[in-house]
């Protein structure tokens, strides 16, 4: 037994993640106070009811329709509506609540996967790599998202791929998933220019010099996400003449309004840190031994002598 576990580490250590995966997803699910009464036929958020209805019609008209012969362009992940409108054409409307937090769950273990093999390359140790796809598996907000219904566990999958297969060095399927992850997402175009900016930085010299290689490397990459862009760009285009879907231009904010609200951030801040402040002292230092508040304040001075003296001249 000890041998088999040996030679199927990797297999065993990706079973346990798919567990805690259902575990943890089925505590929120079954949970009372998770808002999430039935796992059939209800969902903590509203929001996820809007793919509902454009996925649906997407199956019965084959456009992004929110009301019946009205285009729009108000679904913030396309992708996660034609997914879901797959389900409706199979006949299984009446279980898009299941099948959505299915679909959740199915990506957010391919989210922890997809964290095991970077960190499996990066650091070389596969029970650090373990570790880190365990932590995906444990957090409170991923696992809420999970079955909320949303598009947020398959944007981080595909994003994550993208920099997987970047890492590899796989240029094609880095552009294939970005090209998705920004049709699940349009916070995907951050991905795309951050990884297309690194490309530019590590190739400065080649691309000064016009290295027909390197011009090649940046169309492998690019070419893949323009050719998914494109349809979904000129559908936004001619609905609305804007090539981005409308709850982007809705929730974003100019620059003028941005400085305007520096002062709430500051009070949110502010409170965040008194509010943290409170709660230290309150909860933990209070309940400290006299010993024990001492050993911890000769610490933080010693440590902090420590970043200081070397300042001094």
């Amino acid at each position: 037994m000890h041998k088999f576990l040996i030679k199927h580490q990797t297999a065993f250590l990706l079973l346990i993640i798919v567990i805690f995966h259902v575990v943890t997803a089925s505590y929120f699910m079954f949970n009372k106070n998770s808002r999430d009464r039935s796992i059939f036929s209800t969902l903590p958020l509203d929001d996820a009811y809007v793919h509902f209805v454009y996925a649906r019609n997407f199956a019965q008209y084959g456009l992004l329709l929110f009301n019946s012969n009205d285009p729009q362009t108000g679904a913030t992940s396309p992708l996660y509506v034609i997914i879901l409108s797959l389900f409706f054409k199979l006949g299984l409307g009446d279980y898009i609540v299941f099948i959505a937090k299915m679909i959740g769950i199915i990506f957010a273990i391919g989210t922890s996967f997809v964290v095991f093999y970077i960190l499996k390359d990066l650091l070389r140790n596969i029970y650090f790599a373990f570790a880190g796809g365990l932590l995906i598996a444990l957090s409170p907000f991923f696992n809420f998202a999970k079955i909320s219904g949303m598009e947020v566990t398959l944007f981080s999958f595909l994003a994550l791929l993208s920099i997987y297969f970047f890492m590899k060095d796989r240029l094609l399927l880095t552009g294939f998933f970005t090209g998705l992850a920004i049709l699940a997402r349009p916070e995907g175009y951050v991905l795309f220019f951050t990884l297309l900016l690194h490309m530019c930085i590590q190739h400065f010299k080649d691309i000064r010099t016009k290295n027909p290689a390197i011009l090649k490397r940046v169309l492998f990459f690019i070419i893949p996400v323009f050719i998914l862009l494109l349809p979904y760009i000129t559908y936004c285009l001619l609905v609305t003449g804007k090539p981005l879907p409308n709850t982007y231009y809705v929730k974003h904010l100019p620059y003028k309004s941005v400085v305007e609200m520096l002062p709430d951030l500051g009070n949110s801040i502010y409170l965040f840190l008194t509010t943290f402040t409170e709660s230290i002292t309150k909860n933990f230092w209070f309940n400290l031994s006299v010993t024990n508040q001492t050993i911890i304040s000769f610490s933080i001075f010693i440590v902090s002598l420590l970043f200081i003296l070397p300042g001094i001249k």
